[in-house]
């Protein structure tokens, strides 16, 4: 009941009170005999498109006779404009920032962090390029929208709370904006992806008591305990193939390194055969043309040589990105074939183009 009364308090907020305090200001209403005032445009515009979003004046005109008033298609036509726009951003950006608070939650883990447990992340939207002087889009290919707005929420999971919806520009960064400049409470542990912690983050975090967790990139360095210099990849794989549960203190960084516990669980092997599999069709999938790097020699023409292609997946495992092989195989001898461009990155990338050379070189002969 607490819930409804609170939503019931909100819908008379934004729907009645505040629009009528914002339709001069904004210079959606400057005369007071107007009949579409604030309030009964943004009940019309709020209850007209949540029930079909792509509604006509027709339609919206309906809503409106809903609320005892009787106007024309063309009066509901001349009233959007940007007065109209104003008066309703402020709307929405007041109303995503109301606090919205559910159950609480009884959980011993959740009991070590008095502060609150909060999930944070962030989602971009495309919005119509008419609204490109408002939010600015993050662009994209030919025929994407130049508007977009990037929305974070922040989500309490002791209490359910929601805690913001901070809205911005599309093209700006995560580590920008209202979302970053809101403080965690302390004793609190935050789960956010590793876009949200850069390494001096983590330092200051940890220094004032607001706990972390996120993901680990898949090119992170860190020095164990030794003090050598691992790359993520390469301590993953020197680890037994028995130890299901890797939990040790490192240091997060190669020059301004932090002090993290690092936890690794190993994969069930069903996920990782059906990993493979996907990895295996995005490998076969026939490559675009634009993009895609040639690395060898062009076999001379009358030679008899045929080209043959292959892919690897890229570091991380996933086929991201693929890159063709050409090697000259012919009938008598072949030549010694030598990667000289590698698109991927790191040594471990350049090692598997050159187990892709030897492959296509092998079975050329075999040929």
């Amino acid at each position: 009941m607490d819930s409804l009364a609170r939503l019931s308090e909100l819908a008379q907020r934004f729907l009645v009170e505040r629009p009528k305090e914002l339709e001069r200001p904004s210079g959606f209403v400057q005369r007071t005999t107007a009949q579409l005032d604030g309030p009964t445009f943004v009940q019309m515009c709020v209850l007209g498109w949540m029930n079909n979003a792509s509604a006509s004046y027709s339609q919206l005109n309906h809503v409106v006779a809903t609320l005892d008033l009787h106007v024309r298609n063309q009066a509901i036509e001349e009233r959007f404009g940007p007065a109209s726009s104003k008066l309703l951003r402020h709307l929405l950006e007041e109303a995503a920032g109301q606090l919205l608070q559910g159950q609480a939650v009884e959980t011993p883990l959740f009991e070590h962090f008095p502060g609150g447990v909060f999930l944070q992340d962030g989602s971009v939207i495309s919005l119509p390029t008419e609204l490109s002087t408002s939010w600015r889009g993050s662009g994209g290919g030919p025929g994407a929208s130049e508007s977009g707005v990037r929305i974070q929420a922040r989500w309490e999971m002791r209490c359910g709370g929601l805690h913001g919806l901070w809205l911005q520009d599309a093209r700006s960064s995560e580590r920008q904006g209202p979302a970053l400049d809101e403080p965690y409470p302390e004793d609190s542990l935050r789960i956010v992806d590793t876009a949200y912690l850069s390494y001096a983050d983590m330092r200051a975090a940890s220094q004032s008591r607001h706990f972390w967790i996120t993901g680990v990139k898949a090119d992170m360095l860190f020095s164990d305990q030794q003090g050598r210099l691992w790359n993520l990849t390469e301590w993953l794989r020197s680890l037994p193939a028995d130890e299901q549960v890797v939990e040790v203190w490192v240091r997060a960084g190669k020059r301004d390194q932090v002090p993290v516990r690092l936890i690794a669980l190993r994969l069930p092997k069903e996920v990782i055969q059906r990993r493979k599999k996907r990895a295996k069709r995005e490998v076969e999938r026939r490559p675009r043309s634009k993009g895609v790097q040639r690395c060898g020699r062009r076999a001379k023409r009358g030679s008899g040589a045929q080209p043959r292609k292959r892919a690897w997946p890229s570091p991380q495992g996933e086929c991201e990105q693929t890159e063709a092989i050409r090697v000259a195989a012919g009938a008598d001898q072949c030549r010694e074939p030598r990667a000289l461009r590698s698109t991927s990155r790191g040594a471990h990338a350049l090692a598997l183009a050159n187990r892709a050379i030897l492959e296509a070189l092998q079975a050329g002969r075999q040929d």
